[in-house]
């Protein structure tokens, strides 16, 4: 488990904290490429544990090869009175419910050990482009086979390139204030110089739902 804290201290001493030096910050976003270049040994697929306060995973955030083996995020609670994480029986208190993620960019989760569930709830309101399986990777993320956005009542916008990975994908309900739909199938060849709905993929979506729109 890759376990993100829920907030960082920074050191007391000046000549290593400089100016913020004492500081204490809430963990609140992923960074673009927070992960990009980040390096693990583990080849079994990465449980990424996000806490509560994360509202944003930023583009690239968690894309890189070895990140990219991240097979399911987990999302634990924090203590609004001291910031720091529950536990209980020893563990953390992990719940879908503490998934506060209300933006996640472009270009994340590498097909290398694919999701089994994705990461949307229900404060989700921004997608990127290729958000859910990047542009340079073949393959896709077999495990998806429904994704439901009903909850997702500011998520207005579906951008291009959203399920170019999902060749399993064959229901979808949509977001209840949708205005928007991208070329969320592919909108352009991939570095592999293959099409959209590449690798021979053909997606089979039979169920649309458009009831919540």
């Amino acid at each position: 488990m890759l376990f993100i804290p829920s907030q960082i201290e920074v050191n007391t001493d000046t000549n290593l904290g400089g100016t913020y030096a004492g500081y204490t910050f809430t963990v609140t976003k992923i960074a673009d490429e927070g992960f990009y270049y980040f390096n693990a040994s583990n080849t079994g697929g990465i449980v990424l544990a996000l806490p509560s306060t994360v509202t944003e995973i930023g583009d690239k955030a968690i894309s890189s090869y070895n990140l990219g083996k991240t097979k399911e995020l987990r999302f634990y609670e924090v203590d609004s009175s001291t910031g720091n994480p529950k536990w209980e029986n020893g563990s953390l208190v992990f719940d879908d419910s503490n998934n506060k993620l209300r933006t996640i960019g472009s270009n994340n989760f590498t097909p290398t050990y694919p999701l089994t569930k994705l990461p949307i709830g229900p404060e989700l309101e921004t997608l990127g482009e290729w958000a859910f399986g990047p542009k340079s990777q073949s393959g896709g993320n077999a495990n998806i086979t429904s994704i439901d956005f009903s909850e997702c009542t500011n998520l207005k916008k579906l951008p291009d390139n959203l399920f170019c990975n999902m060749a399993n994908l064959t229901s979808l309900v949509l977001p209840p204030n949708l205005e928007e739909i991208g070329a969320i199938w592919g909108t352009e060849y991939n570095s592999y110089g293959s099409a959209p709905n590449y690798n021979g993929q053909n997606h089979v979506l039979t169920g649309l739902d458009f009831s919540k729109v």
